[in-house]
């Protein structure tokens, strides 16, 4: 009997025993059916859960605040989580600014002048900053810089005791100076050609927690795993004049925004502060000289499209992949070298120790604007179909556009607003504030805000009005600059020409909203 090697079992089948060819090949036609069955199996698996993630709902858990009538919605990114498992969810740059349209549209949706962001910051940033923030205007287009909003991130921060994520933290009890004696400043030389060197003036302490070392912003687990509630949600205020914040001390906190690090102390101490109101004093760094296109003539209100940043999710690193940020840091780098051999004065080595001060908006260079100034650096006039309008540009970590009126109440501001926001020579667009000097002490100041139009308030308005005053000898370095929705205080200070504005940031009320996937995959 003749015996085959089987090389399938590796044993000895007789020649009865060895299947045929057309066994065999039914029974790779049984096998060929098994595996495709099996993966259609996984196949199906893999859509039934991209379907139900994409019928899931996202639930948002939120805070609503303002400043002077500037309102704001904030959240943290972990906030933002899948309904059915309560995963987090990490949407691209097109879904925020989604969301951030819907949040903010004040007939089907919550109402607000911007929403806020908070992320990690950028690994390179970790040693110098405490968060991240995003900030978007109500049509879903991204701004740079936003004093009052930062001033409300900060007190959300606070309120929430959200942990920061800087990996070099220091004690949380040591005092913080907001201002600091010019004797100061030699100590500080050390670190100017370093970018953490960034407004040591209101800070002489980091004051984050010891545990926060750990942080890393790689990490794709949830900073905050639990639900957030405010700090003083356990006890029972009885009246609007009882305050929570007494029994803290002044709280530094860095916040890296597009325009650069910005830097706030809370003050707890402060006498308007309430169960729902916490004063803090924020550092523009210094006002820097806003570039423009180079337009002669023609209808005015450009074409003007925000950069395409659908592609880009939300990571560490998201101002680095955004165009917006490669325009901040375009070839500038000389500009205040050449500023600098302009100006004879003895102002100019004060200017290149705060020369890596990274309050950078679009469309501006790293020439730092001051008194020493030359007037062509500022002015600007502005031609509006007949009109020509004197103005002064300013940026203050993003573009302003300041007119001085007579009688601001009674400008038709809506309409120059709109036309000079959208003008040519802004690539960016522009903020535009419509001033008029009370006394030296006092200006009246109304605000046209790119991206949402009429405001409130708006603080980096605030500053750029007083900057725009002082160059023109208009009114003093320190003043009260009231705004429709109240009065905001301003200074720019001589000694080293930075910019701080002092405001009020109020808590209206927290909520939770729900979205669901594909309404957030259509435009709004």
């Amino acid at each position: 009997m003749d015996i085959t090697k089987c090389p399938f079992h590796n044993s000895f089948l007789s020649s009865s025993q060895i299947p045929t060819q057309q066994q065999q090949k039914q029974q790779n036609n049984l096998n060929r059916q098994i595996f495709y069955q099996k993966q259609q199996e996984q196949q199906n698996q893999q859509e039934q859960q991209q379907n139900e993630l994409l019928l899931s709902s996202v639930i948002l858990k939120f805070c609503k605040m303002h400043v002077r009538g500037q309102d704001f919605i904030i959240f943290h990114i972990d906030n933002l989580r899948v309904e059915y498992n309560n995963s987090s969810f990490r949407p691209s740059i097109q879904v925020l600014q989604n969301i951030a349209q819907r949040l903010c549209d004040r007939e089907q949706g919550v109402g607000a002048d911007n929403t806020l962001v908070l992320t990690p910051p950028p690994n390179d940033k970790l040693g110098e900053t405490d968060f991240q923030l995003l900030i978007f205007n109500s049509d879903g287009s991204i701004a740079e810089n936003c004093t009052t909003g930062v001033s409300c991130v900060c007190k959300y921060i606070v309120d929430y005791n959200l942990k920061s994520y800087r990996t070099n933290s220091q004690n949380n009890n040591q005092n913080i100076q907001i201002e600091q004696n010019n004797n100061n400043s030699s100590n500080n030389n050390s670190n100017s050609n370093n970018n953490n060197n960034v407004n040591n003036d209101i800070i002489n302490n980091n004051n984050n927690k010891n545990n926060d070392n750990s942080n890393n912003s790689n990490n794709q687990e949830p900073h905050h795993n639990e639900d957030l509630k405010p700090f003083f949600s356990r006890n029972r205020l009885k009246t609007l004049n009882q305050t929570p914040y007494l029994l803290f001390e002044s709280r530094s906190i860095s916040i890296y925004t597009m325009a650069g690090i910005q830097q706030c102390i809370t003050i707890p101490q402060h006498p308007l502060n309430n169960a729902k109101t916490l004063w803090s004093k924020v550092s523009l760094g210094n006002p820097l000289v806003l570039k423009t296109s180079d337009y002669h003539g023609g209808s005015s209100g450009g074409n003007f499209q925000h950069p395409n940043i659908n592609q880009f999710q939300i990571d560490s690193n998201i101002f680095q992949q955004c165009p917006i940020f490669k325009l901040n840091n375009g070839n500038n780098n000389n500009n205040n070298n050449n500023n600098n051999n302009n100006n004879n004065n003895n102002n100019n080595n004060n200017n290149n120790g705060v020369n890596n001060n990274n309050n950078l908006s679009s469309s501006v260079g790293r020439v730092l604007l001051s008194t020493n100034s030359s007037y062509n650096e500022y002015s600007k006039v502005i031609q509006c179909g007949g009109h020509f309008i004197n103005s002064t540009l300013v940026s203050m970590g993003n573009p302003h556009c300041v007119l001085h009126l007579e009688n601001v109440d009674e400008f038709p501001m809506d309409y120059y607003g709109k036309v000079i926001e959208s003008h040519p020579i802004f690539p960016q667009k522009t903020n535009v504030e419509f001033v008029q000097v009370k006394t030296r002490d006092s200006l009246r100041v109304r605000v046209w805000q790119r991206g949402i139009g009429v405001t409130n308030s708006c603080g980096t308005g605030a500053a750029a009005a007083l900057v725009s005053g002082v160059l023109r000898g208009k009114n003093n370095r320190k003043a009260n600059v009231q705004m429709d929705g109240g009065i905001l205080e301003v200074e720019w200070r001589e000694e080293d020409d930075k910019v701080f504005v002092s405001c009020p940031s109020v808590t209206v009320f927290e909520g939770s909203i729900k979205f669901f996937q594909d309404e957030l995959q259509q435009p709004f």
